[in-house]
């Protein structure tokens, strides 16, 4: 199936949540306890900043369907993968690597030097997944003291023992 990616648009939002509730529920169906606290849903005023700010990327499928998307940012001077989500249904078919080459691309045109993102280090489509993609983690001493307080709030904020970590991917 054909695959495109592209800057999200307003009218995309209600699209986007959907994805995003979709690839949730993978970490039920895998038995995970559901999410809490910073780590659950973006919220519309999220997506929309994303949108205005074009650091917000869909992918499309050939119907012209957002099937995933990635939001970034910056923080501490660092491009930053907020959040990225495929729908279940169009895992596994490369969206979420070419959704990252998106960002990357836009991380090197707004001149930084690494794009670092947080996630769950063992949880099989998370950490494992960017290692292949080239990120590695970070300690407590290769991140800046925002990336530090971000990973530190979602660790203390979310109510399931997995393994948060930082990772970052030089460019």
């Amino acid at each position: 199936m054909l695959y495109t990616t592209r800057l999200a648009f307003p009218e995309d939002e209600a699209a986007i949540i959907e994805v995003e509730v979709a690839a949730s529920a993978l970490f039920l169906t895998a038995g995970f306890p559901p999410l809490t606290g910073p780590l659950d849903h973006l919220s519309p005023a999220t997506v929309q900043q994303g949108v205005r700010e074009s650091r917000l990327w869909v992918a499309e499928n050939g119907a012209n369907k957002v099937i995933g998307f990635a939001l970034a940012g910056t923080v501490d001077d660092n491009a930053h993968l907020f959040e990225i989500d495929v729908h279940p249904d169009h895992g596994r078919q490369g969206i979420g690597r070419r959704l990252i080459h998106q960002v990357e691309a836009w991380a090197r045109a707004q001149q930084h030097a690494m794009l670092t993102l947080t996630t769950f280090c063992t949880v099989p489509w998370n950490g494992p997944f960017y290692r292949r993609l080239g990120f590695h983690d970070l300690t407590t001493t290769q991140m800046g003291m925002d990336l530090s307080a971000m990973l530190r709030t979602e660790i203390a904020e979310n109510t399931v023992d997995w393994m948060r970590c930082a990772m970052g991917k030089r460019l």
